[in-house]
């Protein structure tokens, strides 16, 4: 098991490629392409975006339209604290937010 960190690569490969193959999934499904969130991962990686938009004061666009839209486990915060990697990518605050949005 890691610690949180930011210098784990694997896992941060991993988690990428992992959010990336979940959104085509949601696009299969009919759900919008997130373009903002595509774009915002090509600039900073997946871990970056995420922490950034999870970590925002008020919960995403997207995070509420797949809420309404029934996938309540496919949004980022669920992303955030399912992820099945062994290295916390994400820090106890942003878990917080997550855990806090999804009722949990």
């Amino acid at each position: 098991m890691h610690t949180y960190t930011d210098s784990c690569p694997v896992c941060a490969q991993d988690y990428e490629a992992w959010i990336v193959n979940g959104i085509e999934d949601l696009v299969q499904l009919g759900e919008e392409r997130p373009n903002y969130l595509l774009g915002e991962i090509r600039k900073h990686g997946a871990v970056a975006a995420t922490r950034s938009i999870v970590g925002k004061t008020h919960p995403s666009e997207g995070f509420i339209r797949l809420l309404m839209n029934g996938y309540k486990d496919r949004t980022l915060e669920a992303c955030v604290l399912d992820n099945g990697l062994p290295c916390p990518l994400f820090d106890f605050d942003l878990q917080q937010t997550a855990k806090l949005r999804l009722g949990r």
